[in-house]
């Protein structure tokens, strides 16, 4: 969500039945890295302390 709002854009935006698809792919690449990003964070945090 606050990933959204970094890349400039709103939910209503992404959320639209009538969105492209290259809106669509972005969206997927934004959560696959947030995902990932999130994990990563875990794993270093585990790892680390």
């Amino acid at each position: 969500m606050a990933l959204r709002r970094f890349f400039g854009f709103s939910d209503g935006e992404l959320m639209r039945s009538d969105s492209k698809p290259c809106s669509r792919l972005m969206r997927h690449t934004a959560g696959i890295f947030t995902v990932g990003g999130a994990l990563l964070f875990w794993t270093f945090c585990k790892t680390h302390y």
